[in-house]
């Protein structure tokens, strides 16, 4: 897959309502979400099933609802999707990674997500971090993260939603099938940790960019920022200490 240009971006970012808050779901939404809860308590339910002892038959009827039930939300999730539902777009490209989808429409995750994260959906600008390496830049995914986070009040109502990827954040599950629900909050702690992580230089502009990015995700509940961010707060006092004598 080729990686999106940055003018493919700046093109599509005037989509944003930055100012806008999205209070009601569409109808679309909705029903597409009565589905994917259902068909989260059935992986969820096989995630729980035993494994010392385990029962193939049940294993197969909780996991085969919950490919049927996820593909029985896909229509209703493109209809939101084309109608620019930044929540729907990216809950659809993480329908079409599941077994199967038609080819063509598993080829469209990641355009999926970059629609989304254009439109200031932070989870979707998360994904593009594991899951599209090679259809977008790194300082562009940032770019988009940035973009996400000045959107925080817009989406209020999309959340909790799947996470995608690893998280440094929150705690990982890595023998679980089913993805973990994420606050709002949580997704900002990792959204502002990757982009403290993401920022180089040593100048002092830098230097403060990164320690701002990492309180903003310590301010969110993020542990391992913690760390950082008493390291960078001492640089930062030095060389201002060194810069002032």
């Amino acid at each position: 897959m080729k990686k999106i240009h940055t003018a493919t971006i700046t093109m599509l970012l005037p989509l944003c309502a930055f100012g806008s808050e999205v209070i009601a779901y569409d109808q679309d939404y909705i029903e597409a979400l009565d589905y994917l809860n259902k068909a989260q308590s059935s992986i969820e339910q096989y995630d729980q099933l035993p494994s010392k002892e385990p029962n193939p038959q049940e294993q197969r009827e909780a996991f085969t609802r919950y490919i049927s039930l996820t593909h029985k939300a896909i229509p209703a999730l493109k209809r939101s999707a084309d109608q620019n539902n930044a929540a729907s777009q990216y809950l659809l490209a993480i329908a079409f990674r599941l077994p199967l989808t038609a080819e063509h429409d598993r080829n469209r995750m990641c355009d999926l997500f970059i629609k989304s994260a254009v439109l200031g959906f932070t989870p979707a600008a998360l994904a593009l971090m594991g899951s599209c390496t090679e259809a977008i830049e790194p300082d562009q995914v940032s770019n988009l993260l940035k973009v996400a986070l000045s959107s925080e009040q817009k989406y209020r109502n999309y959340y909790p939603a799947p996470a995608l990827t690893y998280r440094l954040c929150t705690p990982n599950s890595p023998s679980a099938l089913s993805l973990p629900l994420l606050s709002q909050a949580e997704f900002e702690a990792e959204a502002y940790y990757a982009l403290g992580r993401a920022t180089r230089g040593s100048e002092n502009t830098a230097l403060m960019n990164k320690l701002a990015f990492h309180e903003a995700a310590v301010k969110r509940g993020c542990k391992p920022a913690e760390a950082v961010t008493e390291s960078l707060r001492e640089h930062v006092k030095k060389i201002n200490g060194e810069h002032g004598s």
